[in-house]
């Protein structure tokens, strides 16, 4: 049974949950409040899924592990978020597929495998919730899957520094095997491209550290691009967006088609609906006024006249 003050930090972290007082109380009555540290498993692979956890603070990191001992993350719950293959696993009644760990000292409440099936038929809030937690975990498992089979080794560690925090110091503090475990490859792998990206002036390099020295070029391998020497030489400042010359309906359309892949849109995209240039910028942002769609990086150029699907 948690306390009221336990009640409340469940609240303040699922607030679609707090609409429906009826499902407040039995939450109130029949979860567990438990705080595990950075570095603790949760579940193990073939494990039953008894519980099913509602984080209210810190991270936890849901991954597979393979026959060689290679990692890969399949996704991150932070606070207010679950964990969909506990959710899959306790409606299917089948053992847990991967490994659960926290990143992070976190709070979290268990609620009862009974609990977690009964009420999807008894209450709308919670069947919404489960429901858009299968949809936004599987589509985070699938960028998964398209990564590891589709995207360059460099794009992908690019990918995963443009979303990392940089520290105080305005570095990132982490190691290669982080990473490697992350994006589900070998250290040494890691290694060779982060050399690489810093002998071409990106990065610099320390042990446990990387600092982004160029992020406009680290931008523009993100999202596919190739690196302009221009960009890597100079880096990005004091430097006003350069027109890159893409002329032509078909090098637009497969830009288009990098760009929204990456942002995850789809659907056609034409001149008249969208007579705007697509701007890039340090800031990623669409406004409904001007149709003008800004992504990382530094290039600009016209729609193609032709739709992009």
């Amino acid at each position: 049974m948690l306390t009221l003050d336990q009640t409340d930090a469940l609240k303040n972290a699922f607030p679609q949950l707090g609409g429906d007082d009826s499902l407040l109380k039995l939450l109130r009555a029949h979860c567990t409040h438990v705080t595990p540290k950075a570095g603790e498993t949760l579940c193990l692979q073939g494990n039953r899924s008894n519980a099913l956890p509602l984080v209210i603070s810190g991270m936890v990191r849901v991954f597979k592990i393979s026959e060689s001992g290679k990692e890969i993350t399949l996704y991150h719950i932070v606070d207010g978020e679950s964990c969909v293959l506990t959710t899959a696993s306790i409606l299917a009644d089948t053992p847990f597929p991967a490994e659960a760990q926290t990143d992070s000292d976190t709070r979290l409440v268990l609620l009862p495998a009974a609990s977690v099936t009964e009420w999807i038929s008894r209450f709308p809030v919670w069947q919404r919730f489960i429901f858009q937690l299968v949809a936004q975990r599987m589509a985070e498992v699938i960028t998964v899957v398209e990564e590891v089979a589709f995207q360059r080794m460099d794009r992908r560690i690019a990918n995963f520094l443009m979303l990392q925090k940089a520290s105080d110091d305005g570095a990132i503090h982490i190691t290669h095997q982080a990473i490697a475990a992350e994006i589900g490859t070998a250290r040494e792998v890691v290694t060779r491209v982060l050399r690489d990206l810093e002998r071409k002036g990106i990065l610099a390099l320390k042990r446990g550290r990387i600092r982004i020295v160029n992020p406009v070029a680290l931008q523009q391998l993100s999202l596919g691009f190739p690196i302009r020497r221009s960009s890597v030489a100079h880096g990005d400042a004091g430097r006003r967006p350069e027109r890159c010359d893409h002329s032509g309906a078909g090098a637009s359309t497969r830009i288009c088609r990098a760009v929204t892949s990456r942002l995850g849109w789809t659907g056609p995209w034409t001149q008249t609906r969208m007579p705007f240039s697509i701007v890039f910028a340090p800031m990623m942002s669409l406004s409904a006024e001007t149709t003008t769609l800004t992504v990382p990086s530094i290039l600009k150029f016209p729609f193609a006249s032709t739709a992009v699907t």
